[in-house]
């Protein structure tokens, strides 16, 4: 067994209050008690002091976590739930194994550029081709297990028929930079929304900053959230080093789930150079509103918007203020917030592959506070939480665009 007597400290914190019961989206939903943050500590505690074997209803109970930081934001003594729940997902792993759909994508997939290339060009065949038409019109989908005809509906409409990193060079200079940076797009970006990574672009030329887009893998998030911990200190080895053969004034992202990854490669890593790199890691929303004097667009873009904070940005990054003040620089933009903006989605990665009907309860709790602002864009730094966002706003049929902000920004300078 690993040295967890870091995470004992957690446990030994935990004063069993049950303040995070109330925090937990899960245990709002389904109201037992092994469905909690409380619950889980608990049983991790016992694993420790050997009064607890990995079962398969050990391995279920801590895959019903969104790991949305949530009870650890609520607790009264700051017990890193999240930490302890992954944790024991590495020990499923190490006891049982990934499951073989998983263990193909993070072995096969995420660690070969190349693999991910073929796999989106498939997609886009499927998209475009009228594949995903008959499919939808045969109702093939919706007799195939797994509630496949859902879950193929959570993928929006990719915005490029190439990768982003394969439109553009690897070096975007401008005239005279003010500054340079390196850009991390994240696979989302790369593969589903290229234009959040046209938008980044855009703005810092038009902000004259210099962008380095460097060879990159997957940052390692859907592989560590599983339990892999091998693949992910893998990928975060590689992006290391492809990084730092940069010297730049920061590395950007413009997903804060890849964001908060990056930051923590120093301490799990534990190399210098490791450390160097995630000392530079910004969000793009956090660059461009402390780092540089932002430009304000000098069109007007009269729209109503409302702004979701992404878990991993708000409770990881900690960043709530950044995008609200990128937004409120576009000249016509009213920003209407919403009631429960910091509650999770129920995205979580692919925890909506994997509990698709709780994923969309807990979404559904957020659909109705975006309609109760009659905001007509929604505003959201996080790619995943934009694919979830967006199919609940399709699935409802509610009017509503749902974008990154920059994108908004993007737009706005364009509009001059």
């Amino acid at each position: 067994m690993r040295d967890y007597s870091q995470l004992q400290k957690e446990i030994d914190h935990c004063s069993k209050c049950g303040n995070c019961l109330a925090a937990c989206p899960i245990y709002g939903e389904l109201n037992i008690e092994t469905a909690g943050s409380r619950a889980r500590v608990f049983l991790f505690s016992q694993f420790l002091e050997g009064n607890l074997e990995v079962t398969d209803k050990f391995a279920e109970i801590m895959s019903l976590c969104l790991l949305c930081k949530n009870c650890t934001a609520t607790c009264p003594n700051g017990v890193a739930t999240d930490k302890l729940v992954m944790a024991a997902r590495r020990e499923v792993v190490a006891k049982k194994g990934l499951p073989l759909i998983k263990k193909t994508i993070f072995h096969h997939l995420l660690t070969h550029n190349g693999r991910l290339n073929l796999a989106a060009r498939f997609l886009n065949v499927y998209q475009r081709s009228g594949l995903r038409w008959l499919a939808r019109k045969s109702g093939i989908l919706k007799v195939l297990p797994g509630q496949l005809s859902e879950k193929e509906n959570l993928l929006p409409d990719m915005q490029g028929t190439s990768p982003f990193r394969k439109e553009f060079p690897k070096l975007n200079p401008v005239e005279a930079p003010k500054k340079k940076v390196a850009y991390f797009t994240g696979c989302m970006t790369n593969y589903v929304f290229q234009n959040t990574g046209r938008a980044v672009l855009g703005v810092l030329k038009e902000n004259e900053v210099e962008v380095i887009i460097p060879d990159q893998i997957c940052c390692g998030v859907p592989a560590e959230a599983s339990g892999d911990e091998d693949t992910f200190l893998k990928l975060a080895e590689k992006n290391v080093r492809f990084f730092s053969e940069y010297e730049v004034d920061a590395i950007i992202t413009d997903c804060p789930s890849c964001g908060l990854a990056l930051m923590e490669y120093g301490e799990k890593l534990g190399t210098e150079q490791a450390r160097k790199f995630s000392e530079k890691v910004k969000d793009i929303t956090e660059f461009l509103v402390k780092d540089i004097e932002l430009k304000t667009p000098k069109g007007s873009l009269p729209l109503t918007v409302t702004y979701h904070d992404p878990c991993h940005a708000i409770r990881g990054m900690k960043l709530q203020k950044e995008p609200r003040q990128l937004l409120k620089n576009i000249p016509g933009l009213e920003l209407r917030e919403m009631n429960g903006a910091n509650q999770c989605c129920g995205s979580a990665g692919s925890f909506n592959l994997s509990y698709y009907d709780l994923s969309m309860k807990i979404l559904d709790k957020k659909l109705n506070n975006i309609e109760k602002t009659e905001a007509q864009v929604v505003a959201t730094a996080c790619p995943a939480c934009e694919m979830q966002i967006g199919h609940g706003v399709r699935k409802k049929n509610l009017p509503q665009k749902v974008v990154h902000p920059i994108e908004l920004l993007y737009e706005a300078y364009q509009s001059k």
